[in-house]
């Protein structure tokens, strides 16, 4: 279990209490990536909000929406004038009412991910979110009484993580028979499966 927690209560010996009786400090990291440029943490800056319940929702989708997404990319969008493309999960602070029709009015083209394919499809799923996960682990290791997660994503994050991800789900270069490749070799082991099962159920 990873969580995050400040020094003085680890000092304190209050996280073993924490641990048994199920009390929790929920941090969620909502991450976003671009093709156009790569990050600088000289120049660029993070956005943080929180909820009653630690999950996010649809006010926090719509401020993620017009006060990063939007600020952050209309500048190369002549200003908000030319079209822009967002991928995203079907979670339901995406497909909110608000959330879309904001799109609608300031040429923003929502892409919507299929259920369950966020794994092969989603450029995050399939490049960063891993490795990310592993260098956590090793900071969380390293400083177990100190919080270090920038030094995690610098090394998840990195420009060529961030262009493989792309090249893997087929998006840049835009390529869908990768993604067609998988699911054919997925679809061919199912049916082979089933087969071999069905045969051994008759010779039974």
């Amino acid at each position: 279990m990873k969580r995050v927690f400040s020094k003085k209560a680890y000092k304190c010996g209050l996280l073993k209490g924490a641990g048994v009786n199920g009390a929790r400090t929920w941090v969620t990291v909502l991450a976003s990536v671009s093709i156009l440029q790569d990050f600088d943490a000289e120049k660029h800056d993070c956005a943080f909000a929180s909820s009653p319940l630690g999950w996010t929702n649809n006010e926090i989708g719509f401020r993620w929406l017009t006060e990063v997404f939007n600020k952050r990319t209309k500048i190369t969008a002549q200003k908000g004038r030319d079209i822009r493309l967002l991928i995203i999960d079907g979670h339901s602070s995406h497909v909110d009412k608000a959330f879309l029709e904001y799109c609608d009015a300031h040429q923003i083209l929502v892409a919507v991910f299929p259920p369950h394919s966020t794994h092969q499809l989603q450029p995050l799923n399939v490049s960063l979110f891993s490795p990310l996960a592993t260098y956590y682990s090793q900071n969380l290791n390293n400083w177990l009484a100190k919080f270090q997660a920038l030094p995690a994503f610098k090394k998840a994050f990195s420009p060529s993580n961030i262009k493989s991800a792309w090249r893997k789900t087929g998006l840049r270069p835009f390529d869908p028979s990768i993604i067609l490749k998988q699911l054919s070799t997925q679809l061919e082991e199912l049916n082979n499966n089933a087969s071999s099962s069905a045969l051994s159920t008759h010779l039974s």
